[in-house]
């Protein structure tokens, strides 16, 4: 019976970290409700393939970088709109990513901004995440 439970929290876990995932990766888009759904759909998709295909000891690994991915969207997302919008808050200078791939105006401008925090934050993330696995072949002969 534990073993049973064990699975279930293992797939339940699975399904909320690969759908958290997938809703930061969706939401790089600026023009909201373009794109959404597909770049969701492939995202989730890959994110629980990759889970089916790695060993169980790795899991916990891409458990923590979807959780990292999502991490970074909030924080870029609360940072921008509730802090810097609401309360005006500092917000930090950036390079403009998106609006050099697409036009981007008004609202999606804003969106945008988020975007672009997003997607510094995710490069970091992935940074810190790559360097060890990197790193170990490496190694002086």
């Amino acid at each position: 019976m534990a073993g049973v439970v064990r699975v279930a929290l293992g797939f339940i876990l699975a399904l909320t970290v690969g759908a958290a995932f997938a809703w930061a990766v969706s939401r790089v888009d600026p023009y909201p409700g373009t794109y959404d759904l597909p770049i969701f759909v492939v995202s989730y998709c890959a994110f629980l393939l990759v889970l089916a295909l790695v060993r169980p000891r790795v899991r916990i690994r891409w458990y923590l970088f979807g959780a990292a991915t999502f991490l970074c969207w909030l924080t870029a997302f609360l940072w921008f709109w509730f802090g810097a919008e609401r309360h005006g808050w500092w917000y930090p200078p950036h390079l403009h990513i998106l609006k050099h791939f697409t036009l981007v105006d008004g609202e999606s401008a804003l969106d945008a901004e988020v975007a672009d925090v997003f997607l510094l934050l995710w490069g970091a993330v992935c940074v810190v995440f790559g360097v060890r696995p990197l790193s170990r072949g490496w190694r002086r002969p």
